[in-house]
């Protein structure tokens, strides 16, 4: 029988009362989750922009220094061939330069960009919020039949 001084719902609202406490972990939980995520896909997006900021500073600094160097060290006559050959080098160069930065950017967006685990979290979540509520159930035995 049951106890007349307990209030009628009180087994039920402990377990709201539990589930709201649950619900509050997972919600911070999830919230520094994506945090660190985030946090390390900036850091990667920032580690990459540093890199072709500073390939393409240094290549474009160089490069109208050297040519210029090694042209006045060449008779009047060879000159312009040198010239026309390291024009060639250089667009060589700058077409190599152009794949890499492909390379490093396919690479970069095939990493993704942060938040799959904290989306797969909230899908388990999402699982478990409906199992708990017994929805999951209903989904489950419809399908099945």
């Amino acid at each position: 029988m049951a106890d007349p001084d307990r209030p009628l719902f009180a087994d039920a609202q402990a377990q709201l009362a539990r589930l709201a406490g649950d619900l509050r972990r997972m919600a911070g939980l999830r919230w520094q989750l994506a945090r660190l995520e985030l946090d390390a896909s900036a850091r990667r997006l920032q580690r990459l922009a540093i890199l072709l900021a500073a390939a393409s500073v240094m290549v474009l600094t160089s490069l109208p220094i050297l040519v210029v160097a090694a042209a006045c060290l060449l008779p009047e006559a060879a000159r312009p061939y040198f010239l026309l050959a390291f024009g060639g080098a250089v667009l060589c160069g700058g077409i190599a330069g152009l794949v890499a930065a492909w390379r490093a950017w396919r690479r970069f967006r095939d990493q993704r960009f942060g938040l799959e685990e904290t989306l797969e979290e909230l899908r388990e979540d999402l699982v478990w919020l409906e199992e708990w509520t017994g929805r999951g159930d209903e989904k489950g035995a419809g399908s099945r039949g």
